[in-house]
């Protein structure tokens, strides 16, 4: 007899947004292609939007990498199951590379005594952010 496998998300819950976890019942496939993308510090959040449907996401702590939505019903675990298993792991982390390689380049810039500020944008676009 094989052990049910269960993967965890956040769920926001109607009216408020009140948060608890859900637990969803998934294949061995999704079980450890589920492992991976915790190991990289993301996670899953579900609600159930007022149109009746589930949306369910994997997130990091800025924004959104990926998601689905499906119709609140028997095919809801396909469709989770389906956006796990298309979640393309190696890209992301390729793409957050860039970014902290990105962000590296900014700090380095940062440490430049020399440099005028009004010559760099992003400091610029920094300050209107604040």
């Amino acid at each position: 007899m094989t052990d049910k496998l269960y993967i965890t998300a956040t769920e926001y819950a109607l009216p408020n947004g009140d948060k608890s976890l859900r637990e969803f019942e998934v294949s061995q496939q999704v079980w450890d292609k589920a492992q991976e993308i915790f190991d990289c510090e993301l996670r899953f959040e579900f609600e159930i939007l007022n149109t009746g449907e589930a949306h369910f996401t994997i997130t990091d702590d800025d924004e959104d990498v990926s998601a689905c939505l499906s119709p609140n019903d028997a095919s809801l675990i396909p469709s989770i199951e389906a956006c796990i298993l298309a979640f393309d792991l190696d890209e992301y982390l390729s793409d957050s590379q860039a970014e902290d390689d990105y962000d590296e380049d900014d700090d380095a810039d940062e440490d430049d005594d020399d440099k005028d500020p009004a010559d760099n944008d992003n400091e610029v676009e920094d300050k209107k952010e604040d």
